[in-house]
């Protein structure tokens, strides 16, 4: 046997004390809501690591089959699973990550804390297996649009279907949205709504279904007389199976073969008439689809901390103990430095992330228009910056580990190809930069949050920096000089934040974070490097 070996991996929880979850939801949740979530979260980090790891990269090397007709040729279009994805639907749902939003006694006990309780547990478990949290966010998402515009009566039938924790009685979600000629373009959609003798039916193409089973999805479509553009999309209620078996008078053409992620099943599928429920009035779909798209990038920066988390926590643990030229790598400079850079750029990003559920939770529960304005301005910013952060991140964490790391064993490989659908998924990098300024300028959202966050953090230095950047964004209102400049000028803003986010949490660690981002955005973060100390570095990574 070698005398150096390399270390083995930790698989014992994914909610380690140097993730700094624990630590935020202590000082911002509420007592009671903290004592609820804090043993649920013990024990789905456990799950996680114990059990969703292994079957993840189980599903993952077996994928979902569609399978178009029985053995008698009718079309039946079911997707075959592998036991392994079953399981990890039974452990996922069956936690409560959704449920925990929509039970009666949980939303009147912690109705102030639902979103942050839901995407913690969301974070912890996305290390396991990040391919199931699609699916979860899907039915997330249609059950909160059910909520907030369907009908009584289907609020009464849907709800306790999408927030069910028995596979035997769960209905999961989907969002059907993309079309083949509008991608991010939505106002381009053509996929037609036609009401027949007081029923409406849906026909025509929609090109990119991820979770395509689902029990239930929603759908964009355009009514013949609808103007143009997003102003005429309406939005529609599906259930997609009939009650004798088979789909609801569509057909899924192909899963798509993806680069990650693969666990999952994204499909293509045409509607032929199928039966659907308007929600709301007609034309104002675009803007009640944002609710369920709002929530979903949230979902996708809550996973994108959740993977670069894993990858931080099982770099770091490799390094304390792998021995190269006669020391551990922690023992080299340059080595602990990088690792410092990575868990506070991960440290800034969980921040940002759990702020913007916290707006979201506050305005669910109070109706206040600033927390609502900072939820609008705070999610496409979370967003982007940690969809690009966790491909970045997961690559220097392989690198850091070194060619083991490039082995699938490791699962960082895994890591990195499931990662980088997060820049992509409920809109490019791009499409969240000119949401941000939208956000921020169009619909007023810009003071009243740097006013929240320098009032939070209650640092000179901070102020300074918020106020530089919201002057650079306001500076480049117009269309054409944010087009030019916009990445900068968001990325000004994005930094500023997560330094003011650092400072309101205030804990040893997150302080340390702050000023190292501060120090590696400085105009010489070399003569800014040379004066931490080791202890220092390490207490930046958790490192004892």
């Amino acid at each position: 046997m070698s005398a150096n070996p390399l270390p083995p991996l930790p698989r014992d929880t994914l909610f380690p004390e140097r993730s700094g979850l624990g630590s935020w939801l202590k000082r911002f949740l509420p007592a009671d809501a903290h004592a609820f979530i804090q043993p649920k979260l013990v024990d789905l980090g456990r799950v996680a690591a114990r059990q969703a790891i292994a079957l993840g990269d189980t599903a993952d090397r077996n994928g979902p089959r569609h399978i178009p007709f029985d053995p008698l040729g009718n079309r039946i279009d079911r997707i075959e699973y592998h036991p392994a994805y079953l399981e990890l639907q039974k452990l996922s749902y069956g936690a409560g990550m959704v449920n925990v939003k929509y039970d009666p006694e949980t939303s009147r006990k912690y109705a102030s804390s639902l979103h942050q309780m839901g995407f913690s547990m969301t974070m912890v478990f996305s290390g396991g297996e990040s391919g199931m949290l699609c699916p979860l966010c899907m039915t997330d998402g249609a059950a909160r649009v059910v909520k907030l515009h369907g009908s009584p009566e289907l609020k009464a039938r849907a709800i306790p279907c999408l927030a069910a924790t028995d596979m035997g009685k769960l209905w999961r979600g989907a969002m059907f949205l993309t079309e083949k000629q509008g991608g991010s373009d939505v106002g381009a959609n053509t996929c037609r709504a036609v009401n027949e003798n007081g029923t409406w039916r849906l026909y025509g193409d929609k090109w990119f279904c991820s979770n395509v089973d689902a029990e239930v999805a929603l759908v964009l479509a355009r009514s013949d007389d609808a103007p143009k553009g997003t102003k005429g999309l309406s939005l529609f209620y599906v259930e997609t199976n009939l009650p004798e078996g088979g789909k609801n008078n569509f057909v899924i053409h192909r899963i798509k073969d993806k680069f990650g992620t693969r666990s999952m099943p994204t499909g293509e599928i045409t509607f032929n008439g199928t039966p659907a429920t308007l929600l709301g009035g007609p034309g104002a779909g675009f803007k009640q689809m944002l609710d369920m798209v709002n929530l979903s990038r949230l979902y996708n920066a809550t996973v994108s901390v959740g993977l670069l988390h894993r990858a931080l926590d099982e770099t770091t643990f490799f390094a304390e103990r792998r021995m190269a030229f006669g020391t551990p790598l922690t023992g080299h400079r340059m080595h602990l430095e990088t690792l410092a850079d990575w868990w506070a750029h991960y440290l800034g990003g969980l921040a940002l992330v759990l702020t913007s559920c916290q707006a979201l939770d506050e305005h669910d529960t109070t109706g206040d228009k600033a927390a609502f304005g900072r939820s609008r301005m705070l999610t496409p910013m979370a967003k982007r910056h940690t969809g690009r952060q966790v491909v970045d991140g997961v690559s220097m964490c392989m690198e850091l580990i070194g060619g083991q790391g490039y082995i699938e064993d490791t699962g960082i490989p895994r890591l990195l190809r499931d990662g980088q659908v997060l820049p992509i998924w409920e809109g490019t990098s791009h499409i969240q930069m000119w949401d941000v300024a939208r956000a921020a300028l169009k619909d007023g959202a810009l003071m009243p949050t740097m006013e929240w966050l320098a009032q939070g953090a209650n640092d000179a230095k901070v102020k300074a920096a918020l106020d530089a950047a919201a002057k650079t964004l306001v500076e480049h209102a117009d269309p054409d000089a944010f087009g030019a400049a916009g990445r900068y000028v968001v990325d000004q803003l994005t930094n500023a934040v997560e330094q003011a986010l650092l400072v309101r949490w205030g804990d040893a660690r997150a302080l340390l974070a702050a000023r190292r981002l501060a120090d590696m955005r400085s105009v010489q973060p070399w003569k800014a490097a040379r004066t931490w100390s080791d202890t220092e570095l390490k207490q930046l990574c958790g490192i004892a």
